[in-house]
């Protein structure tokens, strides 16, 4: 008995400290986000895998940094479980909480010559997230698209391309 209760609060200790401990994979480096793990529970636009590959969200071309950054932080902490962890000119990282208390990390980096959003969601911790990153990064795409659509008139994207951030 001792030993189960041994086992389940350093199962408790181990989980609490990936909720709190800032993942060393956060930021931007070299201009881009950090990499995807070799795991499947990761999605980013700077990803060279097809099933981690997560397109760039085009915004309105009208709109300024300032005003892009507003209307993205603005949207995501209305969503819910969401904390706002680091915020920086053109970056954005937040924390996703889920009903069983595990923590993703959603990063943001605007390129403001390119009105573009590029996009890291990731799972802290375990193997297979069960397309949880996946499914968020489509839900973030639709609620920041229709936030910008919302705030801006309609513009006219046919000059852009949502190819890869390693494009040239």
């Amino acid at each position: 008995m001792k030993l189960k209760i041994l086992l389940l609060v350093a199962l408790s200790l181990a989980l609490l400290s990936c909720k709190w401990a800032e993942p060393e994979n956060i930021g931007v480096r070299d201009g881009e986000l950090h990499g995807c793990p070799a795991s499947p529970n990761c999605v980013s636009s700077f990803a060279e895998q097809g099933s981690k590959y997560a397109a760039p969200i085009l915004i309105n071309p009208d709109l300024d940094q300032q005003q892009a950054m507003s209307i993205a932080k603005e949207t995501l902490l209305a969503m819910p479980n969401v904390k706002l962890r680091r915020e920086k000119d053109n970056y954005l990282w937040l924390e996703f909480s889920t009903k069983v208390g595990f923590v993703d990390d959603v990063e943001l980096l605007y390129d403001p010559e390119r009105h573009r959003f590029y996009v890291r969601s990731a799972s802290r911790m375990g193997y297979y997230d069960f397309r949880v990153n996946r499914k968020r990064y489509d839900m973030i795409k639709n609620k920041l698209q229709g936030a910008f659509d919302e705030n801006t008139e309609k513009a006219d994207f046919s000059n852009m391309d949502d190819t890869s951030a390693n494009d040239s």
